[in-house]
């Protein structure tokens, strides 16, 4: 029989068990959260260096990359002597490594504000480029000289001293280049020598800064795209890296932007850092310099990237709603008709499933950009070519966040840079339709580094959890003792009055015996 004492000793022990148990459940994971809390915020330690946050966000030692495929022209003479459709044979992928260094940081308002640069490097890696890719390799591409000249020779009376110029000259509408030139190195578009040249047009270049030498990411290696000012975290955890301001501009950019208020809109997140504790019922938004817009991130699902739980977000669908972004201000009013289809380009505005990329670069002609192979655009876009894939197995754009810290810990950006092409202004092009022309598209990964996804599992989750695991193991044996001890203690009285009663039922008969 259980003693009465080790009924007790089980209840004490119950009661413990029980005092263990809650403050692991409710009060440790939120003491864990607030240490966690004192080291995430960007600044400097008691010693006057940066804290391994800032380190880590200064020089990033993710594994990042980028790879261009390119869309190389095969038939460019039938394109607008016979009005064929343009025929492109795919190549690639050439590969370049990427780096990124914050520099020129400042910390501002007390330490709760930091501004900076950040500076982008490329380095070109034959090994994980296609076996026959080179820098040098030559692609026909879209001559986005003639493409500009098109746009400022709108005047009749200069757009017909240029026709007869591309007519006596035999110009065409496309140029021959390396890869190499095409994105980083630049080149010199014999077109601009020999239109800027003449006594007349020599001023209207210069007016319209037509620059010697053009590529897409031309003098884009090794420089940022722009200064930002975000909030460091110090002061207000959930604050951590929200965006104030960017090139000088404050909470807004300035009317030579876009065409609407919104669209001019500076906030949320500079998307380097994220703040913590996301909400998946909330979208993201994130401020990109490079393309001088926000960009929202719906979320998508709940996911585990290398053994860190993530939270998937990918592109908002409705920024491919021409009709959400006209009323927004995204839409140029000026916007050459491509699509005779309202379906495909509504009035006023690109077609639908782009993004105007040309407001970022000034006097740019009409540059868009588009998921790879036009997918989640109208197909009549990737009927106008022979060529371009319908496989858009790996097409897709998203971010994966651990939810917990707001840490980036794997992305996949995926964009075709095309060129708006307007073939109505110059005879010598007038046969074929006004075209949205691929150029080339663009991999984009970020993949966290090792330590930080050890940190990670070690991190505010791993702690957390084990504080929960101990407190349901407490609290689900401080039951168990519990009703161990209970039931013991109830057996014993019960036991106790039993023999009680028996004890007096002997006495009384023993009793009656002697009478």
């Amino acid at each position: 029989m259980i003693s009465l004492n080790t009924s007790r000793i089980a209840v004490v022990i119950g009661v413990l068990l029980i005092s263990t148990g809650v403050p692991l459940l409710y009060f440790v994971p939120n003491y864990i959260d607030n240490v966690f809390a004192k080291m995430d915020y960007l600044g400097k330690d008691e010693n006057g260096t940066f804290n391994e946050m800032t380190r880590s966000w200064q020089k990033p030692v993710y594994d990042m990359s980028i790879q261009f495929y390119f869309y190389s022209v095969q038939n460019p003479e039938d394109i607008y002597k016979k009005k064929a459709k343009p025929i492109l044979k795919e190549v690639g992928p050439y590969y370049f490594n990427e780096k990124q260094e914050k520099r020129n940081i400042k910390f501002l308002e007390n330490n709760t504000k930091v501004q900076y640069e950040n500076h982008r490097f490329y380095f070109f890696n034959k090994t994980l480029s296609c076996k026959s890719c080179s820098l040098s390799d030559r692609v026909l591409i879209p001559s986005v000289v003639f493409q500009k000249i098109a746009q400022f020779s709108d005047r009749f009376f200069l757009r017909n001293i240029i026709d007869i110029f591309l007519k006596t000259e035999n110009i065409s509408p496309f140029i021959n280049v390396t890869v190499g030139e095409a994105l980083f190195e630049g080149y010199k578009d014999p077109l601009l020598h020999l239109i800027c040249s003449q006594p007349l047009m020599s001023q209207i270049c210069d007016i319209f800064k037509i620059y010697e030498k053009v590529g897409f990411f031309y003098n884009k290696n090794g420089t940022s795209d722009g200064v930002y000012v975000v909030d460091t975290g110090v002061a207000d955890r959930s604050k951590l890296s929200n965006i104030y301001g960017w090139n000088g501009m404050f909470g807004k950019l300035n009317d030579t932007y876009w065409y609407g208020e919104e669209a001019r809109s500076i906030h949320d997140t500079d998307g380097q850092l994220h703040p913590p504790k996301l909400d998946s019922s909330k979208p993201i938004v994130i401020f990109a310099g490079q393309a001088c817009r926000s960009i929202t991130f719906d979320f998508l699902e709940k996911s585990n990237y290398r053994g860190v739980s993530s939270y998937v977000y990918s592109p908002m669908k409705s920024m491919l709603n021409m009709e959400e972004e006209q009323r927004k201000g995204f839409c140029d009013p000026k916007t050459p008709r491509y699509f005779n289809s309202t379906d495909t380009q509504i009035e006023g505005c690109h077609p639908n499933g782009l993004m105007d990329a040309s407001v970022c670069i000034p006097n740019s002609p009409k540059v868009y950009i588009s998921p790879p192979h036009f997918t989640s655009c109208p197909v009549e876009m990737r009927n106008k070519f022979v060529g371009i894939s319908n496989d858009t197995n790996d097409d897709m754009t998203y971010i994966e966040l651990e939810p917990d810290t707001g840490v980036i810990i794997h992305v996949e950006s995926r964009s075709q840079i095309n060129l708006g092409m307007v073939n109505k202004i110059f005879q010598i092009t007038s046969k074929q339709d006004n075209l949205i022309f691929p150029i080339f598209y663009m991999k984009e990964s970020i993949i966290m580094d090792s330590k930080t996804r050890e940190q990670l599992m070690h991190g505010i989750s791993f702690y957390s959890s084990i504080a929960i695991i101990i407190g349901i193991g407490c609290l689900f044996a401080a039951c168990v003792v519990l009703t161990f001890g209970l039931w013991s203690y109830y057996k014993n009285k019960n036991s106790s009055e039993s023999n009680s009663e028996y004890s007096n039922l002997v006495e009384n008969e023993r009793t009656e015996n002697e009478d």
